[in-house]
């Protein structure tokens, strides 16, 4: 059997009645994850509740109930990337991106965690974070949160306050954070 392209559905959808699309759209809807959330972000009244759900995972990812001795970086990660599917505005992405950075440093701070690894994973997403603050102009939004992260990071001991702010500084060259 041939795999189905985009021109294959297309004519597939041109011969339903409207009844059938619909029907077929509420069953997607129901069926996958992503397509709900997705139409939540599109068609719901506020993007803010998807993004509060996938906040609270992150949260639980960094301070389950029970005990961790580890961050699970890699599951945050596939969260945004799960997000990033239905996202529909960047603000939001940022707004997500950054609250897994400001975990992070919980984490550390909360923990006294100390791995090369896990600093490096903060700054790339800090890095990330930037990149996109910067690309859609939204610094002034964004602006007292990033500085908290570097100003958090500090209370760390361990230099990575500096490394941030130095990401900082190259995205936005006026900005220091104290």
């Amino acid at each position: 059997m041939s795999r189905l392209t985009k021109a294959g559905l297309q004519k597939h959808l041109n011969h339903l009645e409207k009844e059938d699309l619909i029907e077929e759209l509420a069953k997607l809807f129901t069926r996958f994850k992503n397509v709900n959330e997705y139409y939540q972000m599109e068609f719901g009244e506020d993007t803010q509740l998807v993004v509060n759900q996938y906040k609270q995972k992150i949260r639980k990812i960094y301070f389950p109930n029970k005990r961790i001795r580890r961050p699970r970086s890699a599951a945050s990660k596939k969260l945004i990337t799960e997000f990033r599917k239905v996202a529909l505005y960047d603000y939001d992405v940022i707004d997500l991106l950054l609250y897994r950075v400001e975990n992070s440093i919980e984490f550390m701070n909360a923990h006294h965690y100390i791995s090369e690894a896990f600093y490096k994973s903060m700054q790339s997403g800090f890095t990330e974070t930037l990149q996109l603050i910067a690309k859609n102009r939204l610094f002034d939004e964004f602006k007292e949160r990033c500085e908290k992260c570097i100003w958090f990071a500090g209370h760390s001991g361990y230099g990575l306050n500096r490394s941030l702010q130095q990401v900082l500084s190259e995205y936005f060259p006026a900005s220091k954070a104290s």
